[in-house]
């Protein structure tokens, strides 16, 4: 119990944190967003946790698995969820509706059950209702409970909960998988029929009022005059002030399917299958815009989860993750997006960005040198296009080294960026595919034709000084002091000693399908596998690489292209597919444990074809796109806070206030140690941060 005592006397403790000075802080960025994720509940037989409803401090959360039923958790900390009650219904539960202390759970083939939770460690059935047509959707209004399956629409009065009626039947020509009525009226997303829109006011005899033809309606939510509606990866917004005649607004597609959405003020979250909780901002409903993606971990290592139901509280997001049981999100500033600015341009292969300006491969355009000064508005200042496709470049000082195809290798004065000009070359046999530099010697990779090694000291004239076939294709190559790493596709990573240039001598071969760069940090090489995904490898001795870890999106069709490695992250540049979808972009992997890497985060760029680079510079991530040009991200962390309470970027006596008052109340907000208790832990911490202040 909370003592009014004890509280009393931390009172002018916390008083004297006003004069401590402090300073405003900011806060955004991918990494930044990360610390959206508060706590969760995952059920130890790794139940398929699908719809999910909140009432007051409980949310009730629907199993989809046989032999599971449907769960009670006491949300009052959001860090700290706790089982406290459930019902085994020896089948499948489909969806789920709470009413004060009723709760209205329909199951797939046997109808609905209406229970007593007024004592949520224990509920109580009180009656039922069946129907065994696939039940798939339910609501409940005004004692009606409005149920939709593979018939239809069932309304069914439950005025009187141990003796629910049947007051109609509605058959609809599509699927109706979702209903949800606002004023008398029900929106039915009907599958192939799109939205079916009934007057539901004579609940005994429904009548069409009218339709909106967009295949595989899956859910329909309902705000005002809108009807937000999932169709197969689309997100539709519809106008029907006028239920006769629907009209169409706007829609964006999304990463995956959809199978459920909350719409909150300005705001849409959608649960999808496998791409996590996805946020939009709807303010504009002709152009509703992605503001980013909450990626829900998987029950095993390297695997992912799928959101099927989502909630709103009070800007925290309850999402009923499958396997991965219940995720709650902090989403009371969803609106900063890590996205900065964009180059548009066809077929970048490869970037390298020093300082604030971009070498880029262009494999049309060829040697495109972009000002990055302005991240929101990147400028061209000058290029060089060599008469075939360009694949590499390597800047050093005024110098860019460019693998130009059938070319061969080329050397550019950059010293005036504005007009750069050849100055040498060398045709070697195949096309020249990758280049790398170390010091005054030049890497190539050549194709089928393994790789040439050049001195550039004079760069109008480089001198070949030696040369070795390997075995498969030649795509890349990376240099590591006197160590050679070549990606040969699915001959493998070839490492090579190149300490006599004249006479590569190959060491060893890793087997993975290597087509991208490996990257080497100190004794540790980071290899990219196609479909086999991230590689370390300790490479002490480089004749015998040791593997430490892997990263697989699992299942997924995983094709990463690009890594750069920054302190404990890997930033991947990615195409990934699924059964339902595929989506570019990039995945930031925590790799501070090598043997145990796991996903921090991942930004899918929208409508974006192949991405091929990724350079990180100064929180700024570059990524190559194929159909794009460069696309800009903002990466960096937040800076660190935990006292700022109102979030206003400085501490003062309103930060002490609303602690003042949110202590009493075991708020979340004031749960400083996240363990779901309230006592003098919370208030050390709180009178840590406060001195530390706002950096």
């Amino acid at each position: 119990m909370f003592s009014t005592s004890r509280f009393t006397l931390i009172l002018p403790i916390l008083l004297a944190c006003l004069a401590i000075p402090t300073h405003q802080s900011k806060a955004d960025g991918i990494l930044c967003n990360l610390r959206s994720a508060m706590g969760s509940y995952q059920s130890p037989n790794f139940d398929f946790f699908g719809v999910i409803e909140i009432e007051g401090n409980t949310a009730y959360i629907a199993s989809r698995n046989f032999n599971s039923g449907w769960k009670i958790v006491d949300i009052t900390s959001p860090y700290a969820p706790q089982l406290i009650g459930s019902f085994n219904s020896g089948t499948i539960t489909t969806d789920i509706d709470i009413a004060g202390t009723t709760a209205y759970v329909l199951f797939n083939d046997t109808g609905l059950q209406i229970f007593d939770v007024s004592n949520p460690t224990d509920p109580i059935l009180l009656g039922a209702y069946e129907t065994t047509n696939s039940n798939r959707s339910l609501q409940v209004v005004d004692n009606k409970a409005y149920i939709t399956d593979s018939i239809g629409m069932h309304i069914i009065d439950v005025s009187n909960p141990t003796d629910p009626a049947l007051l109609s039947i509605t058959e609809t020509d599509g699927q109706a998988w979702g209903v949800t009525v606002s004023n008398a009226t029900a929106y039915i997303a009907d599958g192939t029929r799109g939205l079916q829109v009934y007057d539901v006011s004579t609940p005994s005899s429904p009548e069409l009022l009218g339709n909106y033809l967009s295949s595989g309606a899956s859910h329909v939510t309902i705000r005002n005059n809108s009807a937000y509606l999932c169709t197969g990866r689309d997100f539709e917004i519809l106008n029907i002030s006028n239920p006769k005649n629907i009209a169409y607004r706007g829609s964006i597609r999304l990463p995956d399917t959809p199978t459920q959405a909350v719409v909150d003020g300005s705001k849409a979250y959608i649960a999808t299958d496998s791409a996590g909780l996805v946020t939009l901002d709807v303010s504009n409903p002709e152009a509703p815009i992605l503001i980013g993606i909450d990626e829900i971990p998987g029950p095993i290592d390297n695997s992912f989860g799928y959101a099927l139901g989502v909630q709103v509280i009070d800007d925290i997001a309850y999402v009923a993750a499958r396997q991965s049981g219940l995720r709650i999100f902090d989403m009371s500033n969803p609106t900063t997006p890590p996205y900065l600015g964009s180059f548009d341009s066809e077929s970048i292969y490869e970037l390298q960005v020093i300082g604030t300006t971009a070498y880029a491969a262009n494999h049309f355009e060829g040697l495109q040198i972009i000002d990055l000064a302005d991240p929101a508005n990147p400028a061209l200042i000058g290029s060089y296009k060599p008469t075939d496709s360009t694949n590499s470049v390597q800047v050093v000082g005024t110098t860019a080294y460019i693998a130009a195809r059938t070319q061969g290798f080329q050397i550019v004065d950059i010293s005036d960026p504005t007009q750069p000009e050849l100055i040498g070359s060398n045709d070697i046999p195949d096309f020249a595919q990758s280049v790398a530099i170390s010091g005054t010697t030049a890497y190539v990779a050549d194709h089928r034709d393994g790789f040439y090694i050049f001195d550039v000291s004079d760069p109008t004239d480089p001198v070949l000084l030696g040369s070795r076939d390997t075995p498969g294709i030649a795509t890349n190559l990376t240099i590591d002091g006197t160590t050679l790493y070549v990606s040969a596709g699915s001959a493998g990573l070839h490492i090579l000693d190149v300490s006599d240039p004249t006479v590569p001598r190959l060491q060893t071969t890793y087997d993975i399908d290597a087509k991208s760069k490996a990257r080497i940090v100190g004794t540790t090489a980071y290899v990219l596998g196609w479909h086999t995904g991230l590689h370390i490898l300790d490479v002490t001795d480089p004749s015998a690489p040791t593997l430490l870890g892997t990263y697989h999106h699992w299942p997924w069709e995983w094709f990463p292209r690009d890594i750069t490695v920054v302190g404990d992250i890997a930033y991947i540049a990615d195409h990934q597919e699924s059964p339902s979808f595929e989506s570019n972009g990039l995945k930031l992997i925590d790799v501070s444990n090598p043997y145990d890497p796991t996903l921090l985060a991942r930004h899918d760029i929208q409508y974006a074809d192949y991405v091929y680079g990724v350079v990180v510079e100064n929180d700024s991530a570059y990524i190559a796109i194929a159909d794009r040009g460069i696309y800009i991200v903002d990466v960096s962390d937040c800076t660190p806070c935990p006292a700022d309470l109102i979030k206003d970027g400085v501490l003062d006596f309103n930060d002490v206030a609303n602690f003042l008052v949110a202590y009493p109340m075991r708020n979340y907000t004031v749960d400083f140690n996240r363990d779901g208790s309230y006592n003098y832990l919370d208030i050390s911490e709180f009178l840590r941060a406060f001195a530390a202040g706002c950096p």
